[in-house]
C-alpha cells in the first residue's frame, strides 16, 4: 500500500495522487490443501503496528473467492434484462442509498438488499399491450441456515421497509454451506416458519415470496431456481 503510487505494476491503473485508504489481499490456495481453520488461526495471530493514518486491509481466501464468484455469476445470468440496484436502507428510508456497485466492505456483509427494475410484456383482452415497469425486492443472505435465521431475515426485511405494493416479488437468495442446508432452503419451509400465529403473513406478502439458492461449487450441484 505504501509503495502503490510508485509500483511499476500499477502504473496503468491511474492512481495518481489519490489517497489510498483500503486494500484487498487475496489468498488463493489452489493446491487442494486449503483449510479455513488453519488460515483463520494464522490471520488471528498477525500483529499490525499502529499508524497515524490507518489503512483498512481486507483479506479474502478461497471461501470468499468462491462465494463472490458464485454471487456475481448468478447476478450476471439472472438480472440481465433490467437494472439491479444494491440498497443501503435507513430508518424510514430518509437516507436510503442506491448503487449499481458494491463497496468492498459490503462484500463481507451477511446480508445484502437490492432492487431489480425490469420491463414485462403484458396482454389485455388477448391484445399485446406493450411493456410495463416491474420491481422485485431482493435480499441476499450468507448467514447460517436455521428457523431463527429465517425469522430474523423476515423481521429485518420488514424493518427496512423492503416490502410494499410497488414490488411484484420478494426474492430471498441463500448461500448453502452444507448439503443439508438445501433441504431446508425451500419457499414452502421459509413460509411455514415466518408465518406465525402472533404475526401471520398477509396473503399479499405470501404470494410474492420466492426463495432461491446461490450455487456453492464446493457442494454437490444445485438448482438455482431460474430467473427473477
Amino acid at each position: 500500500m505504501d509503495c502503490a503510487q510508485s509500483a511499476s505494476e500499477l502504473k496503468d491503473v491511474g492512481i495518481g495522487d489519490a489517497q489510498l485508504i483500503s486494500g484487498l489481499l487475496i489468498i488463493n490456495a489452489n493446491d487442494g490443501e486449503y483449510n479455513e481453520s488453519t488460515i483463520n488461526s494464522i490471520l488471528n495471530g498477525l500483529s499490525v503496528s499502529t499508524r497515524r493514518n490507518p489503512i483498512n486491509i481486507f483479506i479474502a481466501t478461497n471461501r470468499e473467492i468462491i462465494m463472490w464468484t458464485s454471487l456475481f455469476k448468478m447476478i450476471h445470468e439472472v438480472f440481465n434484462n433490467g437494472e439491479l440496484l444494491f440498497i443501503y436502507p435507513s430508518i424510514n428510508n430518509l437516507n436510503k442509498v442506491e448503487s449499481k456497485q458494491l463497496p468492498i466492505n459490503a462484500l463481507y456483509s451477511r446480508y445484502l438488499f437490492a432492487q431489480y427494475n425490469y420491463q414485462e410484456d403484458y396482454n389485455q383482452d388477448g391484445i399485446t399491450g406493450g411493456k410495463r415497469e416491474r420491481k422485485s425486492s431482493i435480499m441476499f443472505s450468507f448467514d447460517d441456515v436455521s428457523a431463527d435465521s429465517f425469522r430474523y431475515i423476515w423481521s429485518m426485511f420488514k424493518a427496512c421497509q423492503r416490502q410494499g405494493q410497488d414490488y411484484q416479488k420478494y426474492i430471498f437468495y441463500f448461500y448453502p454451506k452444507e448439503n443439508t442446508d438445501m433441504s431446508i432452503m425451500t419457499t414452502k419451509n421459509f413460509l411455514s416458519i415466518i408465518d406465525q400465529e402472533d404475526q401471520p403473513l398477509k396473503s399479499t406478502d405470501k404470494d410474492k415470496i420466492e426463495l432461491r439458492l446461490i450455487d456453492n461449487r464446493t457442494l454437490s450441484p444445485i438448482d438455482t431456481l431460474g430467473g427473477a
